[in-house]
């Protein structure tokens, strides 16, 4: 592969849209299946973080051994105002009657999957498609309800995503296989029609973004 000598010096993140999630129907070594993409309306913000810890271990009066380890990354996502009860029992597994109006909370038993997926664009114009494939909703969502008063306070929700290794592989263009907790997709760089991808809640993984037509099973 011949080397890139068009690289960007830098730029500034600027803009983030498009939140969607799917649920996570199977995750095996021979297959990783979605349910259909729903969009989160009014995304304002992401937040990610990374657990990453560095030991040193002594030995003979020096420095031997140096171990790291990283867990498992954040995602933070702040909405304008409140989620329609729709999404809210969706991402809780919770009960709503929509014909009725009925909501019945129910506690969590078993942890759900999520497939998280969001675009942010840079101050070049390019825009970066970021997929991550098997999230676990932390706790629900936080919302604040103050009482009326003379002034006007924006309400937000805040849903925080533990993003964890998904068990299948995909197979890449170096003919290396990788199970990826996350696909960045530069616009600029690929020949995909990436917008089509959100706009028809159509599934995008790792191996059709980088040009390979066979998954990995092993």
């Amino acid at each position: 592969m011949p080397e890139n000598t068009t690289r960007k010096e830098y730029e500034m993140g600027h803009g983030a849209s498009r939140l969607q999630v799917a649920k996570v129907i199977t995750d095996t070594k021979a297959e990783y299946a979605l349910d259909t993409w729903k969009e989160l309306p009014g995304l304002e913000e992401v937040n990610g973080t990374y657990d990453k810890k560095a030991e040193t271990f002594y030995a003979d009066n020096k420095a031997a051994k140096n171990l790291t380890t990283e867990g498992a990354p954040t995602r933070k996502f702040t909405l304008l105002g409140k989620l329609d009860p729709y999404y809210v029992a969706y991402l809780n597994n919770d009960y709503y009657n929509e014909a009725t109006g009925v909501y019945i909370e129910k506690k969590a038993t078993t942890q759900q999957l999520f497939a998280v997926r969001y675009i942010t664009d840079l101050t070049d114009g390019d825009k970066v498609y970021s997929t991550w494939f098997a999230c676990s909703l932390t706790n629900r969502s936080e919302e604040t309800d103050k009482t009326r008063s003379d002034s006007i306070e924006k309400t937000q929700t805040v849903l925080e995503f533990t993003c964890l290794d998904p068990i299948h592989s995909w197979k890449l263009a170096d003919d290396t296989t990788f199970n990826n907790r996350q696909l960045n997709i530069y616009q600029s760089k690929s020949n995909l029609n990436l917008e089509s991808y959100w706009d028809e809640l159509k599934d995008l993984m790792p191996d059709e973004a980088d040009g390979v037509t066979e998954t990995a099973s092993e």
